[in-house]
């Protein structure tokens, strides 16, 4: 037996042509290659020779494996060296080249695709790149420039402009660089959302524009506002950099405003260590009490920042004693709670209270947080105590104001914690209709008290009504675990980590018989193209030129082409329903979320429907990349897309006061010690807008906190939200024996809501 003779006869035919043609000059250069093409081509004998090249390139390239693309785009054009006229050809190998930085190439084969007088803007975009790259400044001007005079409406305007005037900086031309500037921000003046994506960025290149006409002072206010208004972005750390090069090179030392600002931007992007340092450096320079005052306040929020509650509090101590710094006499109080010594954080919150001249307001909360004290210590006395202390913030607020129903609520908590169970019940009963959110929590924590007196027919009732009437509320959906038939608590997927809750399969919300996958007929004159499907010739070319968009790039692309159509694709719910549906489809998840939110507000009825409510309210956005990164850190799909939906609402250039950026809304510091960890190469804060960097790193971190809270998702939460060391003091006082009891006990009225939140979602993205 020979070894053909397990083959077919048209495999053999097929292997000898594979042979003589195709294999061996690959194998040559690549002999792994050469044995997957041969084993590829006897699975798929009815294929052109060249198409097993080109299926793989494609995927060596969605892949970014741009080098085993260029081996696999070219093999294939050797085989049939019509593809070269291929807008999507020429690109792509273009692409991979400059990928891999064998510019030569990559220029013959951009400048060909540059041609296509539908596409072109993409590869002179790239083009130019190259040029910039090289220091081939005149070559680099020269495409940006015809780039703009060829594509009037290109999607790569902007960025065209904000790279004509660096390079025209470069050349020393800052009046020609000024007219991009300004034709940049013109185009930006009433778009908030992409205004916010390139401020930082056009005040930037207007504070270098004032440096070369020797504007030093007009420079140095824009970079303070920089710094002041886009901490966290790369241009703020820029801008601090470029104002203390002018000030040594004007002998103008900076003021302990200005200086402190600068030191900020070092806070707030996680480089405490260099903060650190340069308020060492400092401190002999800076001798006035207000200044020394400040150069001291920083020192201890580094400490705070970073949860070293021990080196924190003596600052603390220290500015309290010396200066009379009421703030840090206030966080004193914070830190001394979270590091566990209770008794120091009641005497310094108490000392707020009385000594630093606060409002009735203030008092009222100080108070509060005392009572908060009292209430984590835990013990019978304590307990009390906490209760005397909310008694007296009751008394000075209405019971429909936020510290009024909260202190109400945690004295019935309190009483339950106490096994005082009537009084507990009679409270309950008397807050319970103060707003309208408090009923069900009051009625729930009503269920367990009855439960704890064993009056477990009217406990049941409660989970009934409860689990009936609110399934969409979290002390609703609590019943439904409680209920008599059910286990006395929980299961174990509600409250941790399961990495198999959630895991279906969705289909894709896109329908493929209306827009089909497109093809490209190659001719021997040009390489235009041509599509084979009706309903998209009937629609605008950008639907188009958004496919290709993200076929050569990535989806942001698809959603610049298609942003200019949103408005009128909103007239009628059928178009509207068209457009969003293509969006999801190429994965621009950013203006699909748009397009929801603004479909919700003019077609209401149309989201009745259970379907497009869950599209709506809980989509699976990002599906691809949550699985990869949930499956890699042994955590859920449901709760991560979850926390996307809550953090984020699935936008990806979403930030937050707090400065947290992208997707899962990292903090720029927390983001940076994550990118160092996995080993991120050139890793920059707004990386966090990036879907896969952002899901990346939150689940990466997601896995940390479940490693260290043995995968109790409620800790989780609350380290993700309000970091580990808070989320520290809560583990202690709490009963492992309810994990209901730890939302309650969460102090944070924004952590609180947050667990619950992500619990509800989690649950309901868990549902079949």
């Amino acid at each position: 037996m020979t070894i053909f003779s397990y083959f077919k006869p048209c495999q053999i035919l097929w292997l000898m042509y594979f042979l003589c043609v195709s294999v061996w000059p690959p194998l040559l250069a690549q002999t792994a290659l050469g044995i997957e093409s041969f084993t590829y081509l006897l699975d798929h004998p009815s294929e052109r020779p060249y198409s097993s090249y080109m299926t793989r390139a494609d995927q060596f390239y969605k892949q970014r494996d741009y080098r085993h693309a260029i081996y696999n785009f070219n093999f294939a054009r050797e085989l049939e060296p019509r593809i070269s006229n291929d807008f999507l050809f020429s690109f792509k190998l273009g692409y991979s080249y400059k990928a891999t930085h064998k510019f030569d190439s990559a220029s013959v084969h951009l400048l060909k695709a540059s041609a296509d007088p539908l596409m072109g803007d993409y590869a002179l975009f790239q083009l130019a790149q190259i040029f910039s790259k090289q220091d081939s400044v005149a070559e680099a001007i020269t495409h940006f420039k015809k780039l703009l005079q060829k594509f009037p409406n290109t999607v790569f305007y902007i960025e065209t402009c904000l790279n004509l005037a660096g390079l025209l900086f470069s050349q020393n031309q800052p009046d020609a660089a000024d007219v991009y500037i300004n034709q940049a921000a013109g185009i930006l003046k009433d778009d908030p959302v992409m205004r916010n994506v390139y401020q930082s960025r056009i005040l930037l290149l207007r504070g270098n524009s004032y440096v070369q006409k020797n504007n030093f002072n007009g420079a140095l206010e824009i970079f303070r506002k920089i710094q002041e208004d886009f901490r966290y972005t790369d241009e703020a750390y820029k801008a601090k950099i470029l104002s203390e090069s002018i000030r040594r090179q004007q002998n103008t030392p900076a003021t302990i405003d200005q200086f402190i600002d600068g030191n900020n931007v070092l806070i707030l992007q996680g480089y405490y260590q260099m903060a650190l340092n340069e308020l060492a450096e400092n401190k002999a320079r800076f001798t006035l009490p207000h200044d020394q005052t400040e150069i001291e306040y920083n020192i201890a929020r580094i400490y705070f920042a970073q949860g070293l509650y021990n080196a924190a509090i003596p600052r603390y101590q220290y500015l309290w004693k010396k200066y009379q710094h009421k703030e840090s006499l206030f966080n004193l109080g914070k830190a001394a709670r979270y590091q566990g010594d209770l008794a120091l954080s009641t005497s310094a919150y108490r000392d707020y209270r009385d000594k630093a001249f606060l409002t009735s307001a203030w008092k009222n909360y100080i108070t509060y947080e005392i009572a908060n004290n009292f209430s984590a210590m835990g013990d019978s006395a304590s307990l009390r105590q906490a209760n005397l202390y909310y008694a007296e913030v009751r008394l000075k607020t209405p019971l429909s104001a936020i510290y009024g129903y909260t202190a109400a609520f945690r004295t019935a908590f309190n009483l339950y914690k106490l096994s005082e169970y009537d009084s507990c019940i009679v409270l309950l009963a008397e807050i319970q209709n103060a707003v309208d959110f408090l009923k069900p929590k009051c009625q729930f924590w009503t269920a367990k008290a009855y439960e704890k007196k064993k009056e477990l027919q009217k406990a049941n009732a409660i989970y009934e009504r409860l689990a009936s009437d609110q399934p969409r509320n979290y002390y609703g959906m609590l019943s439904h675990y409680l209920r008599r038939n059910n286990p006395k608590h929980p299961d174990d997927s509600f409250f941790y980590v399961n990495s198999s809750v959630g895991q279906d399969e969705k289909s894709s919300l896109f329908n493929f018989d209306m827009i089909k996958k497109l093809y490209f007929r190659i001719e021997q004159d040009n390489g235009r193209f041509y599509f084979n499907d009706r309903s998209l010739q009937s629609l605008e070319k950008e639907f188009i030129k958004a496919w290709i968009g993200k076929e050569i790039l990535e989806p942001k692309y698809a959603q610049m082409e298609l942003y200019p159509l949103r408005k009128k694709y909103l007239e009628s719910i059928e178009s509207a329903v068209l457009f969003r549906n293509y969006l999801e489809f190429l994965e621009a998840y950013d203006l699909a979320v748009e397009t929801n939110v603004a479909m919700k507000k003019k077609f209401k009825s149309f989201f009745k429907s259970e379907e497009e409510s869950a599209k709506l309210f809980y989509p699976r956005y990002y599906q691809s990349y949550v699985r990869q990164y949930a499956q890699k850190y042994g955590l859920d799909e449901a709760f991560v897309f979850a926390l996307i939906k809550n953090e984020s609402a699935f936008k990806t250039y979403s930030i937050s006061k707090a400065r947290a950026i992208g997707l899962m809304q990292i903090m720029p510091f927390t983001g940076n010690t994550l990118a160092r960890e996995l080993n991120l190469d050139h890793f920059e804060m707004m990386d966090l807008q990036q879907p896969e960097k952002s899901i990346l790193l939150g689940t990466y971190y997601l896995h940390q906190q479940a490693m260290e809270y043995k995968n109790f998702i409620p800790a989780i939460l609350g380290a993700y939200n309000a970091g580990p060391h808070r989320a520290d003091f809560w583990m202690r006082f709490y009963n492992p024996d309810e994990p209901e009891e730890f939302p309650e006990i969460v102090e944070l009225f924004e952590t609180n809501n947050y667990i619950k939140k992500i619990l509800l979602d989690r649950w309901i993205y868990s549902q079949p």
